[in-house]
C-alpha cells in the first residue's frame, strides 16, 4: 500500500452500519453489563481472604500463585499498594503473561500453564475482564479478586480495628 500524500483522494469503504438509525446499537452489540457476566461466568472469583490464603499458604500440592495488579500506577499509588503484588497495567496484560509470547515477563515458574493467576484491579470488574482474557490465553486457573483493592483495604482496615480491639482487652 502506497502512502497517501496531503489532498490525496482515499477510497473509503462504505460504512457496514450506513443506513441504520445511529441512535439504536447495532443488533450483534453487547451491553458492558452482558461482557462483564459472560465473563464472570468462566471464573471461579474470590473474597479478598480466599486470595490470601492462595498466595500466602500455598500447598505442596498446588501450583504456583502470583497477585497481579493491573491499576494504572497513579491509581495504585494514590490507593495504596499490595506488598508482594506484581504490577502490570490493563494494557500490556496478555503480552506479559502469555507464555508463547516474545513480551512476556520472566518468572519463577517459567513456562506453566498451570499457575494461578490472582489478578486484581480497583473495585473488581476491570480484573473479571483480564482473569477472562487471560484464561482464553491458556491460563485456566485464572481468576479475580472480588471487591478489588478496595475490598481488600476494607478488611485490611476491620483486621487492624479488630486487633486493636483485641489488644485493647488484652491489657485491662
Amino acid at each position: 500500500m502506497s502512502p497517501v500524500t496531503p489532498n490525496q483522494e482515499i477510497d473509503i469503504p462504505e460504512d457496514k452500519f450506513s443506513g441504520l438509525d445511529s441512535s439504536i446499537a447495532p443488533p450483534e452489540s453487547k451491553s458492558i453489563d452482558e461482557i462483564l457476566d459472560e465473563a464472570r461466568s468462566h471464573l471461579h472469583r474470590i473474597s479478598p481472604v480466599t486470595a490470601h490464603h492462595i498466595l500466602n499458604s500455598p500447598s505442596p500440592s498446588s501450583p504456583p500463585a502470583v497477585l497481579i495488579d493491573i491499576r494504572p500506577p497513579r491509581q495504585a499509588q494514590s490507593e495504596g499498594t499490595i506488598p508482594g503484588a506484581i504490577s502490570i497495567e490493563r494494557n500490556v496484560l496478555e503480552w506479559r503473561l502469555d507464555p508463547r509470547s516474545s513480551a512476556k515477563l520472566k518468572f519463577p515458574w517459567g513456562k506453566r500453564w498451570d499457575v494461578r493467576v490472582v489478578v486484581i484491579c480497583s473495585e473488581g470488574y476491570t480484573s473479571s475482564l483480564a482473569a477472562r482474557s487471560l484464561q482464553e490465553l491458556g491460563l485456566k486457573n485464572s481468576t479475580d479478586v472480588i471487591g478489588g483493592y478496595k475490598a481488600v483495604s476494607e478488611l485490611v482496615v476491620c483486621e487492624e480495628v479488630i486487633f486493636s480491639c483485641f489488644v485493647a482487652l488484652l491489657s485491662q
